[in-house]
């Protein structure tokens, strides 16, 4: 695949509706996702590829060619608010339904051919994590860390979609991670946190739930084989297990050394399992088939696009590549034109320089302000300041990926949700710090304690 090195500078206004921001903002478009891509779908006429990311975009891909066709931005806000962390597509391929950490916690439907909003799903007290469609297209389920599991009735009318609340299934004792449909769309099964699955049977009117317990830790992924014949799920153990379709254990497909984040079903019914490496298997008679990938990290989305290829993406930095199903040989990468800049210092000038290669995070370009131009490697290094970690015996030492001591009777606490990893940070002065987390950038005391928080980076 060739892909144009093409970057493209967006402003947006204020609009109405509910994707609105009150100030302009500049926006440097990569052509290719800045963050974590979560859900990857093939259209069913197979020639485009859905994807969306925490970086709040839906990027439309030619699969091809590896071209970018359309990049959709559906959050406005900064911060964390507006991170996509599933979406699932209609069977007609038109409506794409996503959701994620919302500020009303809503599953938003997209009307792909008109590129506007349709429809708001609400009911769920926390992020939603999974979305799926029945075969049909005639129920959506959605999957939460409230812990539980949604069923919306889904109705097609003059080219429009609409959603209402059917069910709403409870008994599971953590967040859920993941939801899938069997194929006639009369049972769920679900995935928690909790250890467990449970199967759930849509015909029922208030449905309990079958609880399935052999996982020992955290459960990942679930599918439905598409005969209906067969359950399986992934934990964070690195077991894989076979059910029945009522939910009675089986057997271990297999044991592997790394937490399964991904399962998903071929079109005839061969199963695809990921952790960061992925394997093809025999189901029906427990045999592993074919390795067909190795990544170097976690593998976030997956789709097999019937027996034709295979699509993946693991890691910050939003890649996604695409593999012939056969031989596993890599067919092509779709991403950005640039990479992730790991250096950043600031001049007393007004100017910025920053630097993208990963290994000695040396400072190589920088840029005017005040101008508003680019100095193409015209700047001096030395001219620019960059974080400090210790001074005057005073030292900050980051002790786990969550924790930074800042050096005296103190410690800064990342929270996992609001903040995230903890990623970098400096000494502001004799008084302050600053810290910054995968979501959040605050200043702190040199005792801890906290004091402001910078918003802005999306």
């Amino acid at each position: 695949m060739k892909y144009r090195a093409l970057f493209t500078i967006l402003l947006t206004f204020q609009i109405n509706g509910s994707f609105s921001q009150s100030k302009p903002r500049l926006v440097i478009d990569t052509q290719g996702h800045s963050g974590t891509v979560n859900s990857l779908i093939v259209n069913p006429e197979g020639d485009k590829l859905i994807s969306v990311s925490e970086d709040k975009t839906i990027r439309i891909w030619n699969l091809s060619n590896g071209d970018l066709i359309r990049t959709l931005r559906t959050e406005g806000q900064t911060g964390f608010i507006g991170r996509i962390y599933t979406a699932a597509l209609s069977p007609d391929g038109r409506f794409l339904a996503i959701a994620g950490y919302f500020e009303n916690n809503e599953i938003r439907i997209i009307d792909l051919y008109r590129r506007s909003d349709v429809a708001l799903l609400k009911g769920h007290e926390n992020i939603i994590t999974k979305l799926r469609f029945s075969v049909d297209g005639t129920q959506l389920a959605s999957a939460s860390t409230d812990k539980t599991v949604r069923t919306w009735k889904i109705k097609y009318i003059d080219g429009k979609i609409y959603g209402e609340p059917d069910k709403t299934l409870t008994g599971h004792e953590g967040q859920v991670y993941d939801i899938a449909f069997s194929p006639n769309g009369g049972k769920v099964v679900s995935a928690s946190y909790d250890g467990s699955l449970r199967l759930w049977n849509l015909g029922e009117l208030n449905p309990q739930g079958i609880s399935m317990k052999m996982h020992i830790d955290k459960v990942y992924c679930t599918a439905f084989s598409p005969d209906g014949r067969f359950i399986v799920s992934g934990g964070s153990k690195g077991k894989v297990l076979v059910w029945n379709h009522e939910g009675n254990y089986k057997a271990v497909l297999d044991d592997f050394d790394e937490p399964i984040t991904h399962l998903a079903f071929t079109k005839s019914g061969k199963l695809v399992v990921a952790g960061s490496q992925v394997y093809l298997y025999d189901v029906e008679s427990q045999s592993l088939i074919r390795k067909l990938a190795k990544t170097s990290n976690y593998i976030t989305a997956l789709d097999a696009y019937q027996e034709n290829f295979l699509i993946t993406s693991g890691g910050l930095k939003g890649d996604i590549e695409t593999r012939n199903f056969e031989s596993g040989k890599l067919m092509g990468i779709m991403k950005g034109k640039t990479s992730t800049p790991c250096a950043v210092g600031i001049s007393d000038s007004n100017q910025i320089a920053f630097g993208n290669n990963s290994g000695s995070c040396v400072l190589q370009n920088a840029f005017d302000l005040a101008g508003i131009k680019f100095l193409w490697n015209n700047f001096k290094a030395d001219d620019f300041s960059r974080s400090i970690a210790s001074s005057s015996g005073y030292q900050l030492i980051k002790t786990d990926a969550y924790t930074l001591s800042t050096g005296f009777s103190g410690t800064v606490k990342n929270d996992p949700r609001v903040d995230g990893r903890l990623q970098s940070f400096t000494i502001v002065d004799d008084q302050k710090i600053a810290v910054g987390g995968q979501f959040s950038l605050k200043i702190y005391s040199r005792n801890g304690e906290f004091i402001q928080e910078f918003l802005g980076h999306n």
